[in-house]
């Protein structure tokens, strides 16, 4: 008997009422990109996992990249040390970022990246480090808190794979500036195509995300500086909320 990996019609069906009411109004006030339900959204996401702020974007690969743009850790050269075992959209970040991925070994217990393997593995060309919150568990961000302040690399997790999760009772936000999520419809959080998002506490970084994601423009046609197109659509916030 063929048993599908993931059935999403229940979610659908159970959750229809109000992503219909959602849709209905987005139509209602014909506003498509970056409106009331990208702003609803970004206010309720970041209070349901005790962030201060959150960011809409297109992807959980261009969350990442849009964390080493503002981190400047796509420096010609640099390279961002992130796991082996992941997705391969977590190099294709660094990669449109503009920098070169290196790779951590795992610990074979916790299939996590190994922090003494990075911190072994960092050296004058390494910008950042994207430790990976694995399968919905936690990695030891702690320790790779440390080692970030020690060695003076600037720390972006992704947490594509871990809504809602929290290391010892705190939530990620309280061990870095940068914390990357995916909206891809088989994540713990999904919506009805590719959406993400970045959590801070940091008003400075989510002000000038908000502005990376939209082409570096700041409430105007003209663009401040280099940016990108990646922003999470008013139609996939109607179903996430």
């Amino acid at each position: 008997m063929a048993v599908p990996a993931v059935n999403l019609k229940p979610a659908l069906a159970a959750t229809a009422r109000a992503w219909k009411r959602n849709l209905q109004a987005m139509f209602e006030r014909a506003h498509f990109i970056l409106g009331e339900e990208l702003a609803a959204f970004e206010r309720e996401f970041a209070q349901a996992l005790d962030a201060r702020f959150a960011v809409g974007c297109a992807s959980g690969t261009g969350a990442i990249e849009l964390c080493l743009r503002h981190a400047g850790a796509s420096s010609a050269g640099g390279e961002v040390l992130t796991s082996a075992l992941t997705a391969p959209f977590t190099a294709i970040a660094i990669l449109a970022a503009g920098a070169q991925p290196q790779f951590a070994d795992v610990d074979p217990d916790t299939l996590q990246m190994d922090p003494a393997d990075a911190a072994d593995r960092i050296d004058k060309r390494t910008t950042a480090i994207v430790p990976v919150h694995l399968y919905g568990q936690p990695c030891r961000i702690d320790l790779f808190q440390s080692l970030a302040r020690a060695s003076g690399k600037i720390l972006i997790q992704d947490a594509c794979q871990a809504h809602g999760a929290r290391f010892r009772g705190r939530a990620f936000t309280g061990f870095s500036g940068f914390v990357a999520f995916s909206f891809y419809p088989t994540k713990n959080l999904g919506c009805l195509g590719d959406g993400g998002a970045v959590l801070t506490n940091k008003a400075s970084v989510a002000t000038r995300l908000g502005a990376l994601r939209d082409g570096g423009r700041v409430g105007s046609q003209v663009s401040r500086f280099a940016g990108v197109n990646s922003r999470l659509d008013e139609m996939q916030c109607c179903y996430l909320r």
